[in-house]
């Protein structure tokens, strides 16, 4: 999660891949609200489950939906929550948007091609990264609503990233072959973490010629300034990586 947290545009506009020890594979479901906002829920097969976490999540973060250009059918409902906010009747605002919470969870029951319609919406207005959490894909019965569920998403442009153990990486790339696996990212955070600033074109390269060895990273690090923002500001030290 610290990647998607320190580096969240990143992981903008697109499905991206996040495998990870199973023990990182938390099932706690949270928002984190900073530059951007990000959605973390724990995933199964029951898609519905899944969307009912999120909606849980979002129940009262109504001051948060601001931007009505986005909206369509929320539009004359967003318009009037922040029309209380503004006042500072935040009592109506709350009541509000927990009457259409209410509904959305009726509907989600009930008619569920009605209730995709309005959630998309209210995404695109929130225009949250939505991390899902998932245990070994690979032990699933059922894996079709679950893949529907993330292409649909996608298909309305959704930041979506999927967090799983190691070992089920093959199988989930070759679900979704068009995910990308941001690798650089995690040489970004490394370095960010050491006390140093590397910039997206570093990174890759750092990637390159270390074949993502952490060790080799760091020598170079150490003999580079604290700002890295071009190739020509790394100092390499080649004797010392050869002898790794």
């Amino acid at each position: 999660m610290r990647l998607i947290k320190y580096f969240p545009e990143e992981f903008k506009n697109g499905l991206y891949l996040i495998p990870t020890d199973k023990d990182n594979i938390s099932e706690e479901n949270k928002i984190l609200i900073g530059d951007s906002v990000i959605i973390k829920v724990f995933s199964t097969p029951n898609v519905k489950k899944t969307l009912s976490k999120i909606l849980y999540i979002i129940k009262d973060k109504y001051y948060l939906f601001k931007d009505i250009n986005k909206a369509v059918w929320l539009k004359n409902f967003l318009n009037y929550v922040n029309k209380k906010i503004y006042f500072d009747n935040y009592y109506r605002a709350k009541k509000a948007w927990f009457r259409l919470i209410k509904d959305l969870f009726k509907d989600l029951e009930k008619d569920f091609n009605r209730f995709m319609g309005k959630f998309i919406n209210i995404l695109k207005v929130l225009n949250p990264i939505l991390v899902f959490g998932l245990h070994d894909i690979r032990k699933w019965n059922y894996k079709k609503g679950f893949i529907n569920f993330i292409k649909y998403l996608r298909k309305h442009n959704i930041s979506i990233v999927l967090r799983y153990p190691l070992e089920a990486h093959g199988l989930i790339k070759s679900l979704f072959p068009e995910a990308i696996l941001n690798v650089d990212v995690a040489i970004r955070y490394f370095a960010k973490i050491h006390g140093y600033y590397i910039s997206k074109k570093v990174a890759r390269y750092l990637l390159e010629i270390t074949n993502g060895n952490l060790e080799m990273v760091y020598i170079i690090l150490k003999h580079s300034k604290r700002e890295i923002r071009n190739l020509r500001e790394l100092k390499i030290p080649w004797l010392k990586i050869l002898h790794i």
